[in-house]
């Protein structure tokens, strides 16, 4: 991957360089034929600084903390990986930044390019299956943005800027299952379980027993009407119907409910101490499965839960932005910038930022001190990355070319 950034880079400052980068700008004098100079009839606007082109190479340090949250596979870890951690886990950085602009289109380029690769940084994790979850990333950031310089002053300017940034991000996850967690979820999952099978269990039994008990009633009544209106003897007088047979009737079906009750009270007096042992043994061997089946199902998520999982995913970020430069004197300056992008097409939120102040060593060169913050927001599927990293950015700046290229006067707003 890195390789083939490197190619497209040196490809794409090919197309961007200049046929003869030599040619100059406009003469201040013009030689004649017989060997005297004639003055050129209009001064330059800008210093003739030989070439209409200027480039910046930046090699630089980013020592960024690292905080959010991360997931693969639905599993979401969070990262706080400090400054007085980072030198512990990073096992290598590299990063350098290539800047060309062209005088008279007021036009530039800028190519970034980051590599981060950080070993795992083990964080506590607030979940009932996981203790501790170790994270380890490699990451591939690469920024091609156009400027256009909208504004200059006597010691400085102010660009506009609109760019792709690209992420590579490889990660690792190494996962801890918490024993304790594991146990007290696989016992509320099969207390649960006994619950609602009880609870459906219970249900059928009453009905089943109510039924039963219906059965019994309606036939112990029916056999005593049948002997209560069985044969009458001859000397029995005959009863009409009415009010006397209801009362009849009624004395009947009040003898048999009494004589269910009892029935059922002398069968209760019988059973009661084998139905206080049935169910005493039957509570025991409730308990005991349930106590199995805990067991299992602690079994069975220690042996399913993932000790490692990894995942990778790239996207493209379009991005808006400014930055600005301003020297304070002949050799320092501060410098800044602000972008923001994402809106969908890749992350949901990208947003970089930097300022910081820089001193002119020499001709040519320049160390630059600055403060850098890149949020992103990137999520699909089941990968996320939610993370702001910022931190001190440390480079050393090599130009060349056309230098600041400040014109003479004090603000002038390019057309």
């Amino acid at each position: 991957m890195i390789q083939r950034v490197l190619i497209f880079t040196f490809c794409l400052f090919g197309i961007v360089l200049p046929d003869n980068p030599s040619v100059a700008g406009p003469s201040i004098s013009e030689p004649d034929p017989a060997g005297s100079e004639v003055e050129s009839d209009t001064a330059p606007e800008f210093h003739d600084y030989g070439s209409p082109w200027h480039f910046e190479f930046r090699p630089y340090l980013w020592t960024a903390s690292l905080k959010g949250d991360v997931g693969i596979n639905g599993i979401v870890a969070p990262m706080d990986v400090g400054f007085d951690d980072i030198l512990d886990n990073l096992d290598f950085a590299w990063a350098q930044t290539i800047e060309a602009y062209h005088e008279p289109s007021r036009f530039g380029m800028i190519l970034d390019f980051s590599y981060i690769k950080m070993s795992p940084s083990i964080e506590p994790v607030e979940a009932p299956l996981f203790s501790t979850i170790g994270v380890n990333l490699e990451m591939i950031l690469f920024d091609a943005a156009v400027t256009y310089r909208l504004l200059e002053w006597e010691r400085g300017f102010l660009e506009l800027m609109a760019g792709m940034r690209y992420t590579n991000l490889d990660m690792g996850m190494r996962i801890s299952p918490d024993s304790q967690g594991i146990s007290s979820l696989s016992r509320d999952l099969a207390a649960n379980a006994t619950q609602q099978i009880g609870n459906q269990i219970q249900g059928t039994v009453q009905r089943q027993v109510a039924a039963i008990s219906s059965q019994v009633r309606s036939g112990i009544q029916s056999q005593i009407q049948e002997g209560v209106q069985g044969p009458i003897p001859p000397d029995f007088p005959d009863l009409p119907d009415g009010p006397i047979r209801d009362r009849i009737q009624d004395l009947v079906e009040a003898r048999v409910a009494e004589q269910v009750a009892q029935a059922e009270a002398a069968a209760s007096a019988k059973v009661s101490a084998a139905q206080a042992k049935a169910l005493d043994q039957a509570r025991k061997a409730s308990g005991k499965a349930e106590k199995s089946l805990a067991k299992q199902i602690e079994k069975s998520l220690d042996d399913k839960l993932p000790r490692e999982v990894g995942g990778s995913e790239a996207w493209w970020d379009p991005h808006v932005g400014i930055r600005l430069k301003h020297h304070l004197n002949d050799r320092l300056y501060v410098a800044g910038l602000f972008d923001v992008g994402g809106f969908g097409v890749g992350s949901d939120l990208a947003i970089h930022a930097g300022g910081g102040i820089g001193y002119e060593v020499s001709e040519g060169f320049s160390i630059e001190v600055l403060y850098r913050y890149l949020k992103t927001d990137y999520e699909n599927g089941g990968f996320l990355y939610d993370t702001e990293m910022s931190g001190i950015f440390v480079g050393g700046a090599f130009s060349f070319g056309a230098g600041d290229r400040v014109p003479p006067s004090s603000v002038s707003l390019l057309k």
